[in-house]
């Protein structure tokens, strides 16, 4: 149990959490669980002992890394979480989240905490909101909606605020500022941006990864012969990939249509891994006695 009992953990989560019943549920259930979650034992620890903004920051952390655990144990071993144990767990601990600003220090001092995962979301919804991009779909798709009991009447709408999710779109919009990038790129990015997200199967998202986990090889070269068609040789020689890393992902995206920094990271790393193959092959073929390292010009 770590160091402090059972109804002392119960005691010290059920006053950061006040009166909501379902709230008081999820803790009761989640505390006498055969499965410990150290991290929310960490959680309690760092609560117990906060004497200000800086340790709540901590707790935050420490909840966050139970959700993330109990989402990877939903997806991979429903019998020790089913969806519905899944779903007051998610909802229990990111309402202690957002209870945090209201938490006592015993010294004292004053609670100024705003969790991390509100600031990230309300910095996306205003630069979306300053960028013209359609708000309703950017908080649709800040939210994992596959966690909910329909006959609960506090879990039937529940929506998790998903920091992964977050962090892709504060990417797009990262890129649509940087200078960089060619107005046509720009409107691409926000177009996916702007576009609603696919139905969830199965609480999984296809964000088009699944074709990517197995980048075919004669699709690689017809995409390298295309891109080469594109932009020619010098553009998809390795000495300038490694000199314009942006670009070149850029020209993934516009050749493949995946503008997310996952899927151009994959078709990224098949690529030169290949045109480093192809390129030792000429290598070897033109010049066996050269002992520098590098990229041939």
């Amino acid at each position: 149990m770590g160091n402090m009992e059972q109804n002392d953990q119960q005691a010290l989560l059920n006053t950061l959490a006040g009166k909501e019943p379902k709230l008081r549920e999820g803790i009761n259930a989640i505390l006498s669980d055969k499965l410990r979650f150290d991290s929310l034992d960490r959680a309690i620890t760092n609560l117990k002992n906060a004497q200000n903004d800086t340790n709540l920051g901590s707790v935050e952390a420490a909840l966050q890394t139970a959700m993330t655990r109990i989402r990877e144990l939903n997806e991979t071993n429903k019998s020790d979480i089913p969806d519905e144990k899944a779903t007051l767990y998610l909802y229990t601990l990111q309402n202690l989240t957002q209870c945090l600003g209201t938490w006592q220090f015993n010294n004292g001092n004053e609670n100024h905490y705003t969790p991390q995962i509100i600031k990230k979301y309300n910095t996306l919804m205003t630069q979306s909101a300053a960028m013209g991009l359609d708000t309703a779909v950017i908080n649709d798709k800040c939210f994992a909606h596959q966690y909910q009991v329909a006959n609960d009447p506090y879990l039937a709408k529940f929506e998790l605020l998903d920091h992964n999710k977050m962090d892709v779109m504060l990417n797009g919009i990262e890129r649509i500022q940087n200078g960089q990038l060619l107005a046509m790129d720009k409107q691409a990015i926000k177009d996916d941006l702007n576009a609603p997200e696919k139905e969830t199967k199965n609480g999984e998202i296809d964000h088009g990864a699944v074709e990517l986990r197995a980048i075919k090889e004669q699709n690689l070269d017809q995409l390298i012969a295309d891109m080469t068609a594109r932009w020619g040789d010098e553009h998809m020689a390795l000495t300038y990939i490694n000199k314009n890393v942006n670009t070149f992902f850029h020209m993934i995206g516009i050749s493949t249509n995946h503008h997310d920094q996952e899927s151009q990271k994959a078709f990224a790393t098949a690529i030169v891994k290949r045109l480093a193959e192809h390129q030792k092959m000429q290598g070897a073929e033109t010049a066996p006695t050269t002992k520098t390292v590098g990229t041939v010009k």
